[in-house]
């Protein structure tokens, strides 16, 4: 019997039986672009946010991701605990405990997985996070964040660098 690979969109491999030797394949002729691979068991974890694919599958992030400039800090992101999370089944990640600045509409960060993005306050309401989306440059949503709620007196809400125009003139 032929293995084959099924493309569910042109970031998504499904998962098949033989997806290792697929896989293996990659490893013995690597693609052109440097490209990133995600596990994915459910939509909600995969990493692209409109993600539909309904069984295992596999993520590719095709393009290299610069590294930050000085004056752009790194914002460490993560999974919630499936079984503790505020938002079941829903592709929110958190940002970690140990981030040294406060998370505010329009700061410019770099995420280890999708480069630097804009940070911009999404539009749901909820009690104990700030949820923020992560736009890229061209204002596409990569990923959305949340972020606990915590007061900041505004004499200490002096952050990273903000604003869309810092973003792309980064770029440009």
């Amino acid at each position: 019997m032929a293995q084959s690979t099924l493309f569910a969109s042109s970031n998504h491999l499904l998962s098949p039986s033989d997806v290792q030797s697929n896989l293996n394949s990659l490893l013995v002729h690597p693609p052109q672009r440097p490209s990133r691979s995600f596990k994915v068991e459910f939509p909600w974890d995969c990493p692209n946010l409109t993600c539909n694919v309904g069984c295992t599958h596999f993520y590719h992030i095709p393009s290299t991701i610069r590294p930050p400039t000085l004056n752009i800090p790194v914002l460490i992101i993560g999974r919630f605990d499936p079984s503790d999370t505020p938002f079941p089944r829903r592709n929110i990640w958190k940002a970690q405990p140990e981030t040294a600045f406060p998370l505010a509409e329009g700061c410019v960060v770099f995420l280890e997985d999708f480069g630097v993005v804009s940070l911009q306050r999404a539009h749901t309401a909820v009690m104990t996070h700030i949820i923020f989306n992560a736009c890229d440059e061209s204002g596409f949503t990569v990923v959305q964040i949340a972020s606990v709620k915590v007061e900041v007196p505004p004499a200490a809400q002096k952050g990273p660098k903000r604003g869309i125009a810092f973003l792309y003139n980064l770029f440009h």
